[in-house]
């Protein structure tokens, strides 16, 4: 948080300490990126009257999951993101910051629920495809 910004050296940012910070905060970007991607399948199936079927149940897990991984590369990435930053400073001013907030408890907790809602759709999924079947 505010203590690390505070040993930032902002003479020291070099072309490549950019690259690399862009680098690494692509990878919860690219975390949202495949959630988002799950739900314009998502809701492109509901779309086409899709509902109960294998495809929702596992855009419904995978979107659970991406949730769980979303909060992990959030951890990864304040750890690179302040060694990145803090690299060049004299020894003894480099930092490794790993941050856990309330959103990711937050997060984490609502992966649970959506993972939950995925078993509940392949339940559903199975008895509407009884249905179908039967005369």
């Amino acid at each position: 948080g505010a203590d690390f910004l505070s040993y930032i050296k902002t003479d020291s940012i070099t072309l490549v300490t950019k690259l690399l910070a862009f680098i690494s905060s692509m990878l919860p970007a690219g975390v949202v990126m495949y959630g988002l991607r799950q739900l314009i399948v998502l809701f492109r199936s509901y779309e086409k009257g899709d509902i109960f079927t294998l495809k929702n149940t596992r855009c419904y897990q995978a979107l659970g999951y991406t949730l769980f991984a979303w909060v992990i590369a959030g951890v990864i990435y304040s750890g690179l993101i302040s060694v990145i930053l803090s690299y060049h400073n004299p020894t003894g001013e480099r930092v490794l910051s790993l941050t856990l907030s309330g959103i990711d408890i937050v997060a984490l907790i609502t992966g649970f629920v959506i993972i939950l809602i995925s078993r509940v759709m392949r339940i559903a999924q199975v008895v509407s495809e009884e249905q179908e079947l039967t005369i």
